[in-house]
């Protein structure tokens, strides 16, 4: 039987019970497991409610194909806080040199609550270290040093801000400083800043320093040395969405539906706080962005868990690289090739000019998958497509269609893989030409001999003068002969004559 001091304890024990049991269960999904999502609750007809989440400035995006999964108020001016950094951040990655040194000057931030690393004046540290203090432990001072070493002043680099902003497609922002600091004039809204979360985390250097979790801070001219340490031993990740502790509560790494890869906190009186998230699937293939604004400091985590979560629950991604492109070559036929008897001559790789991806809901991909004769494709060789042809030559595309679509959802180079050589000239068979007296034209206009039409009138002329003169010659000759003949006859008959008068005078003396 329970006595009175028992009974008076019973409730005293419940609200004990009850807290272990609240605690206990936190700690179930301290490790990286987030409270599971009541769907029912948080969606209507697949698409997440706006009191979803605390925040009511937020977007989820598609990293890999930019597609918006979710918006609510996207367009909203807000105040942006520390991921201002992020535009810092892809600045410094795309202009700096990550392994150059870099000398602190004066910082001159005179706001006493402002988050620093503690950079003295004369320190020497790379631009890759200083990266780290910017992304991971929102470093003021380093977001000061970075500003002046990549944009000359503070104004030059903010000018920078606005011209990269413009470029990428932000239309709703304004920055005046490099770290976000309250500012009136310093503005943005949460499509924009997804638009730049798309962009900067396509950089592979900003990728990397945004994903990691702890760096060691250098040891500098001024700093590391046990006489002067570093305000912090180690430059820890602000973002508790990619921490490696278990007793981070919000921890969304090694989660059923995938890992926290990045990106960015901030938080200021005015601004309140604000995160730009990202996380990849558990099988690598989606990847999304989220962006908070105006939240608080523990709703953002949960805002963010919450929509990695949605985006993973109900939309995928198609990869139509891993899809349709396999390790086999395609075939054409080269007429004048040396192999011009083989029927496919060319093999051909198909390379893609870049990534490509379909992003939809988990029916739309599953129907797709279902039926891969909706893909239709394309090729366009290059055309005369003649020998010779070197391996890795580009002789056309090939083109992929979802659905009979006028515009392709993948484009790809065909690239040679194999050498095709020219068909060589054939060589000319010598004939021999009997000499003729009259000379036969050719096809070529060519009289036989290798006599040219234009001398033939002298070789003519040349056979006539020499036909003359023999002419000449033999007259010559043979009034030569006469003559002598006629000379010879005269003295046989002069001779004649003197010897019948020698006769006829011997006769009349006797």
């Amino acid at each position: 039987m329970i006595n009175k001091k028992t009974r008076q304890m019973i409730p005293l024990i419940s609200l004990v019970l009850l807290l272990i049991f609240t605690f206990g269960a936190n700690t179930v999904y301290a490790a990286g497991e987030p409270e599971p999502r009541d769907w029912e609750k948080l969606t209507t007809d697949g698409v997440l409610n706006e009191d979803a989440t605390k925040s009511h400035y937020a977007v989820i995006l598609d990293a890999h194909t930019g597609k918006v999964l979710y918006e609510e108020n996207s367009n909203t001016k807000k105040f942006p806080a520390s991921i201002t950094k992020i535009m810092t951040g892809l600045l410094v990655a795309e202009n700096a040199d990550m392994d150059e040194y870099v000398q602190i000057t004066d910082i001159n931030i005179t706001d006493g609550l402002a988050k620093m690393v503690g950079l003295a004046k004369g320190e020497l540290i790379t631009v890759r270290d200083l990266l780290y203090a910017l992304m991971l432990e929102s470093g003021n001072d380093a977001a000061v040093a970075l500003a002046m070493h990549v944009g000359g002043s503070l104004q030059g680099f903010a000018n920078m801000m606005n011209a990269r902003a413009v470029e990428v497609g932000m239309i709703g922002t304004n920055y005046v400083n490099p770290h976000g600091l309250h500012d009136e004039q310093q503005f943005t809204t949460a499509m924009d800043m997804a638009i730049l979360a798309y962009t900067a985390m396509k950089n592979e250097i900003f990728r990397e320093v945004v994903g990691t979790y702890r760096h060691l801070p250098p040891t500098t001219n001024i700093h590391g040395a046990e006489t002067t340490p570093w305000p912090e031993d180690i430059w820890e990740n602000l973002n508790s969405l990619i921490s490696e502790r278990a007793s981070d509560d919000y921890a969304f790494i090694n989660n059923t539906k995938g890992n926290a890869i990045g990106i960015k906190t901030g938080y200021t009186t005015a601004a309140q706080a604000t995160l730009v998230g990202a996380a990849q699937s558990k099988d690598g293939t989606q990847e999304v962005i989220t962006v908070v604004l105006d939240d608080t400091k523990s709703g953002r985590w949960v805002d963010s868990t919450t929509m990695f979560m949605y985006a993973f629950e109900f939309y995928d991604t198609i990869d139509l690289v891993k899809l349709l492109i396999s390790e086999e070559t395609i075939s054409t036929h080269v007429d004048n090739a040396k192999t011009s008897d083989t029927q496919d001559n060319l093999q051909m790789t198909v390379m893609p000019t870049s990534n490509a991806y379909i992003t939809d809901t988990k029916d739309t991909i599953q129907a797709i998958f279902a039926d891969l004769n909706r893909f239709n494709s394309v090729q366009n060789i290059t055309t005369p497509l003649v020998a010779p042809i070197a391996i890795g030559q580009q002789v056309g595309t090939v083109e992929y269609f979802l659905d009979g679509g006028a515009s392709p959802v993948l484009t790809c180079n065909l690239i040679a893989a194999n050498v095709v050589e020219v068909l060589p000239e054939a060589t000319p068979i010598p004939t021999v030409t009997p000499v003729a007296l009259t000379p036969t034209a050719t096809p070529e206009n060519r009289i036989v001999g290798f006599i040219d039409n234009d001398k033939l009138i002298y070789v003519v002329i040349g056979i006539t003068a020499l036909l003359f003169v023999i002419i000449i010659i033999a007259m010559v000759s043979r009034n030569t002969k006469q003559k002598k003949q006629a000379a010879a006859s005269r003295s046989r008959q002069s001779t004649s004559r003197n010897s019948d008068g020698a006769r006829r005078g011997r006769g009349r003396r006797r």
